[in-house]
C-alpha cells in the first residue's frame, strides 16, 4: 500500500510539472504575434532611406500618432502589443530585417519583467536581439530603451531600475548601440509617475507622456 502511493505520488508531481511547463510555453508563445505580425506593412510600402524603425510593445504600438511626433522623418512603428524580447527575437526578420532600417529603437523588458522574468534574462535576451540586427545589418544604429516607470507597475521599480542599468552597461559594450532611460522623465517631484501621462489602465501614455518621449528620443531620429 505504502509502495502504491509513493508510486501515485510521483506520478502526480510529475503531471504537475509537465502542466506548469506547458503553460509557460503557451504564454509566450510567439506564435500569438502571428496575426499582428502579419498586418505590418508591406516591405514594398516603405521607403528605406533613413528609416528609423520603432520595435517593441504596447507602449510603442499604442503611439498612433507617431509620425506626427517627428513631423519630416522617415518612421515606422512595427510595436506588437504585449510581446516580450523573446517575441522580438522569433520576428526579428519580418518585424525589423527585411525593412533594412538605419536606425532601430527599441522597447522591450517591460512585459518581461511584469511576467516574472529577471533582469539578468532580459539582459541574455536583449543581447541576442542586438547581436542578431547588428549580424543582418552591420551599418544600422540600435537604441535601447530602458523599461519605464508606470503607476500600474510600480512596484516592480526595483528591478524596472536594476534592469535599466544592465541596459545602460550592455548599451557600452557595442559602439552601435545606445542606451536611453525615460525613468526620470516620467516621475513627478514626490518620486512618483506623473498621473497626467498615463491612461485609467495607469500603464499606458496619454498625449503627454508621448510628448516626453518624443523629445527624449528625437535626436536618434534621423
Amino acid at each position: 500500500m505504502n509502495t502504491l502511493r509513493i508510486l501515485l505520488f510521483f506520478v502526480l508531481v510529475q503531471l504537475i510539472a509537465s502542466f506548469s511547463e506547458s503553460s509557460v510555453v503557451f504564454a509566450q508563445d510567439p506564435l500569438r504575434y502571428k496575426k499582428a505580425i502579419a498586418e505590418f506593412k508591406p516591405v514594398s510600402e516603405v521607403n528605406a532611406e533613413n528609416l528609423t524603425l520603432f520595435a517593441g510593445s504596447s507602449t510603442f504600438t499604442n503611439w498612433k500618432h507617431i509620425q506626427e511626433s517627428f513631423p519630416g522623418k522617415n518612421v515606422l512603428n512595427n510595436g506588437f502589443g504585449g510581446s516580450h524580447f523573446s517575441d522580438l527575437i522569433f520576428y526579428v526578420d519580418e518585424a525589423v530585417i527585411r525593412y533594412n532600417p538605419s536606425t532601430v529603437i527599441i522597447y522591450e523588458g517591460d512585459n518581461d519583467i511584469a511576467r516574472g522574468k529577471s533582469p539578468e534574462k532580459v539582459i541574455e535576451d536583449a543581447r541576442k536581439l542586438i547581436t542578431t540586427i547588428h549580424n543582418a545589418l552591420p551599418d544600422a544604429k540600435l537604441v535601447l530603451v530602458a523599461p519605464k516607470p508606470s503607476i500600474a507597475r510600480f512596484s516592480l521599480k526595483d528591478k524596472y531600475i536594476t534592469c535599466g542599468d544592465m541596459f545602460k552597461s550592455l548599451a557600452k559594450e557595442y559602439k552601435y548601440v545606445k542606451y536611453v532611460s525615460m525613468w526620470k522623465n516620467m516621475l513627478g517631484k514626490d518620486g512618483k509617475p506623473k498621473e497626467e501621462y498615463y491612461l485609467k489602465d495607469k500603464l499606458h501614455f496619454t498625449m503627454a507622456g508621448y510628448k516626453v518621449w518624443a523629445n527624449k528620443l528625437k535626436k536618434y531620429v534621423k
